[in-house]
């Protein structure tokens, strides 16, 4: 686990300045827990109750995309939906590190939201969004950089194994950051995240 500067971890959910040492269970590691969102608890061995009662949240990270021209960010929403998700929240930021940190801290101390996808922003020459997250972690989940530059990217998104993806979990909260490259996050979102979601909230919620 990377060490964290004072001042810089997220606000914990029910008390906004204090972090309480409480821990759970991630992975192989610990990390402290969340507060349950208001929803039905996931009964035991059914994967498709988590799955349909997941909070989700898509971050964007860009300068110039809108709205309405946010094709890798469109593409996370509808795989969400589609997979039984619910669309908890859903912004466009610039790329710079204190906007980045400011939104993620909102939404990891929102106790409706389960998890947070962050994508673009991972590029060569952007500000960081990987390394915002990663001083944003209590924990980062093993292997999932690794599993996701293993991935058989196109020629298009082959680039975007070299900017990287991470993912862990902040307060409680699920959070994975991909590049901006939209074959590169339908490819991720297929054959790995899809999955990896309903497992990591599954393991946050036990």
């Amino acid at each position: 686990m990377t060490p964290r500067t004072v001042g810089d971890g997220p606000p914990r959910r029910g008390s906004p300045c204090n972090h309480r040492p409480h821990h759970h269970v991630f992975g192989d590691l610990t990390h402290p827990p969340r507060l349950q969102p208001a929803s039905d608890p996931p009964v035991a061995g059914n994967r498709r109750t988590m799955i349909a009662q997941a909070g989700v949240a898509v971050l964007t990270v860009s300068d110039t995309r809108t709205a309405a021209d946010d094709p890798s960010g469109d593409l996370l929403r509808e795989g969400l939906k589609a997979a039984g998700h619910r669309l908890a929240g859903s912004a466009i930021v610039a790329d710079d590190i204190r906007r980045i940190r400011n939104r993620l801290w909102r939404w990891i101390a929102d106790p409706q939201i389960d998890a947070v996808i962050v994508t673009a922003g991972t590029e060569v020459g952007s500000d960081g969004t990987i390394q915002v997250v990663r001083a944003l972690l209590d924990v980062e989940r093993p292997g999932f950089a690794e599993r996701f530059e293993a991935l058989p990217h196109s020629e298009d998104g082959a680039a975007a194994t070299r900017s990287g993806a991470i993912a862990g979990a902040a307060g409680g909260t699920a959070i994975f950051a991909l590049p901006g490259s939209e074959s590169a996050v339908r490819l991720a979102w297929t054959d790995l995240l899809r999955d990896e979601l309903a497992h990591a909230v599954g393991e946050l919620r036990r």
